[in-house]
């Protein structure tokens, strides 16, 4: 094996930090954690309903924090912006997978929609004229 080779296989620990979350550029890190603070209560409640462990509890609060901050990641490299994610609550951490890509896919369509209502191809425009 070559010196600067990757592992076969790679033991992933999830009390470890992303890395991806500690090369944010700073402003990406304030809208990131702004944003989290309005789903703090949210998720609180949440965890009171499912569990009464105050240990097991703290634990699960920091894997749907990481969780909630790589949905707001692969969002953003989607080329949504924060300003879609707030309306649509894309990045509410209480739904699951299945349901955010329906919801992320609806809002891309209605990008689409839009972009191509703002800008009509040049063959619907000479028929107007």
């Amino acid at each position: 094996m070559h010196k600067n080779s990757l592992p076969t296989s790679l033991a992933v620990d999830p009390h470890t930090p992303s890395p991806l979350l500690i090369s944010l550029p700073q402003h990406v890190q304030r809208k990131i954690a702004a944003r989290w603070q309005e789903w703090i209560p949210w998720v609180l409640i949440d965890l009171l309903r499912r569990e009464h462990d105050p240990a097991s509890r703290s634990a699960e609060f920091d894997r749907i924090r990481r969780r909630h901050s790589e949905h707001l990641l692969n969002l953003m490299r989607l080329g949504i912006e924060m300003r879609l994610v707030r309306r649509h609550r894309l990045d509410d951490p209480r739904i699951t997978d299945d349901c955010r890509t329906v919801l992320v896919r609806s809002v891309q369509e209605r990008r689409r929609k839009a972009r191509s209502a703002r800008h009509p191809p040049l063959d619907d425009l000479q028929s107007l004229t």
